[in-house]
């Protein structure tokens, strides 16, 4: 028996948009479709998905889902292998916590760490071998889990690309009943991957680390045969791509989205906009949502991230969907080391230009260097791992920042008033809507 522990989803007051994101824990739901291959026994415990209006403070932050003396107590005593996902930063301590806790309930048990590769908020968890080994964890695994996994189980290794995620024993009507998501939502959803890696080397970015930026896709066969799956199953009516760069290959993207019968598909993690054909768009329909990620509005900035981002494409795709009323947020970093003033200008004068366009929102993040990422650095002057948010108060220009980001969204709305006003009808399918949600329960939840 094993027992896959997904933790507690934790919430910085005050960054809504940046933390307490509801991502799903697909790296343990591939690790439970490797142990259901095997016909190994496990079970799941999804301390937020379990109950997630269960809510407590703990210092700045807000935590979701079940109190530690419930983790531990729901681990099944015929256990022999505990794997716990330290999936983002701003969870980390929240992890070694819990790990910590299990250790003293449970000593003779193997505790497993594994880590996050598939999205950007995640973290190079090599890094911090010492502080998993002092809480009690017995062993962590950096990279891809899978084969790691069923080596130390002696079990035949497997093609990961063909492997299927098994969903079975998690609480997704839970999921399904928050009302918010990574990406906006109106029906039942399941997010799925379908590459691993990113070509890209943005130094931000720990894919270059971990994946080595290299960009391993699975078939459209075997993504379409996923997605059959699930609508026979769940009944879903909504596709959430979690990959970190999905449309790498567009005719493959496009071979998906011809052939699944979905309603709607989302693409919630900042799409690499540059690799996407116009023509595709023609595969979305009503309904659909499109992140991409521009970064910044000055050339010379996204030189020191190594970021490619052609301005002239992004501005021709956002009047595309604009016009097949596909929902898009551009997403920007701010705060980069180096930036000037003048760079916060370019990247204004660009939000404007897209806004002409008909983006439907903006997401502006302030720079944090995450562990494993070219950009970081052990100078920076932060006080704890978990404070590496897009709301990074630690930093001197802090205040300076969030006031240029806070005037920048309120021209936004206002250029959006001002060239698109029937536009914000559509304000329910952005995650902007989503995050007031959120930041709204949470907070009448901390109050009971």
């Amino acid at each position: 028996m094993i027992t896959l522990i997904n933790p507690n989803i934790v919430t910085q007051k005050g960054d809504y948009f940046g933390s307490g994101i509801p991502y799903w824990p697909i790296t343990l739901a591939y690790i439970a479709g490797l142990l259901k291959k095997h016909k190994i026994k496990y079970e799941v415990i999804d301390a937020f998905g379990k109950i997630p209006q269960q809510v407590f403070r703990n210092g700045t932050t807000i935590v979701q889902g079940l109190f530690t003396e419930e983790i531990v107590e729901r681990v099944s005593k015929h256990s022999k292998y505990i794997i716990i996902y330290s999936g983002l930063v701003f969870s980390h301590e929240r992890v070694l916590y819990i790990i910590n806790s299990l250790n003293e309930n449970y000593p003779k048990k193997k505790i497993i760490v594994v880590g996050n590769i598939h999205q950007v908020v995640s973290y190079d968890i090599s890094k911090f071998k010492k502080d998993f080994k002092k809480a009690g964890a017995d062993k962590v695994i950096v990279g891809e889990p899978e084969n790691q996994i069923a080596k130390l189980l002696k079990k035949k290794k497997v093609d990961v690309l063909k492997l299927m995620p098994d969903w079975s024993k998690f609480p997704l009507r839970n999921y399904w009943n928050l009302g918010y998501a990574h990406a906006p939502y109106k029906r039942k959803y399941m997010p799925i991957l379908t590459s691993r890696g990113c070509p890209g080397k943005c130094n931000f970015c720990i894919n270059p680390k971990i994946n080595k930026s290299k960009w391993r896709p699975r078939s459209a066969k075997k993504v379409l045969e996923e997605i059959n799956n699930y609508i026979q199953k769940y009944k879903i009516e909504e596709i959430h791509f979690t990959d970190l760069n999905p449309v790498v290959d567009d005719s493959r993207i496009r071979k998906i989205l011809y052939n699944c019968p979905i309603v709607n598909f989302k693409f919630a993690t900042g799409t690499k906009l540059e690799f996407l054909h116009y023509s595709t768009l023609y595969y979305l329909t009503k309904g659909d949502y499109l992140s991409f990620s521009p970064e910044s509005g000055s050339k010379r900035i996204l030189k020191k991230m190594n970021k490619s981002f052609d301005f002239e494409h992004g501005i021709e795709m956002t009047k595309f969907a604009h016009l097949f009323k596909i929902t898009t947020q551009a997403c920007f970093v701010i705060g980069y080391p180096g930036e000037t003033d003048q760079d916060r200008k370019l990247t204004r004068k660009y939000i404007h230009k897209l806004t002409r366009a008909g983006v439907d929102e903006i997401a502006l993040f302030i720079f944090a260097p995450i562990p494993g990422a070219k950009s970081y650095s052990k100078k920076w002057n932060y006080k704890n791992i978990s404070d590496l948010t897009f709301s990074p108060r630690w930093r001197k220009e802090y205040k300076k920042l969030n006031k240029w980001r806070q005037q920048s969204y309120v021209l936004f709305f206002l250029w959006k008033l001002l060239y698109h006003p029937f536009s914000y009808f559509r304000i329910k399918n952005t995650k902007i809507f989503n995050t007031i949600k959120r930041a709204f329960k949470l907070w009448r939840l901390s109050r009971c």
